[in-house]
């Protein structure tokens, strides 16, 4: 019950704290290893030691004004990477926020994730396991 929480929180799409015709799209997919291929299936269930890779994509008209986006964390998932400049995390549930250094070292009990959302389209991903 509990990775299925996981997933459907996993596929909800960031919140955008500027204009409402930000349009924002995710996909979650389980990295699966073939030989020594690693290949990303999309994610249909989630089971425990998961290595999970989620995408976020959107577009923002290029006549507004936009500040940032934030998602949260869903319980469960623990944050191993991600690759978005100018990324800011939260161990708080929001309430105070960091400067991420470096995309590849994250620290433990992230419970959000805010980035600078700029005109016309980006994305940004991030690598999870499932706890």
């Amino acid at each position: 019950m509990n990775r299925i929480i996981a997933l459907a929180a996993l596929l909800s799409p960031a919140v955008a704290h500027a204009e409402p015709r930000v349009m924002i799209d995710s996909s979650v997919f389980v990295e699966r290893k073939a030989d020594i291929v690693r290949q990303l299936k999309p994610a249909e269930r989630l089971a425990s030691g998961d290595r999970i890779v989620k995408v976020l994509r959107w577009k923002a008209p290029a006549n507004g004004e936009y500040t940032a986006t934030t998602t949260p964390v869903p319980k469960g998932v623990s944050l191993r990477g991600a690759s978005r400049e100018g990324m800011e995390f939260s161990t708080d549930g929001g309430r105070s926020w960091q400067r991420l250094a470096d995309g590849r070292f994250l620290p433990q009990g992230i419970t959000h994730l805010r980035w600078p959302l700029g005109k016309g389209p980006g994305s940004l991903t991030y690598r999870a396991i499932v706890l």
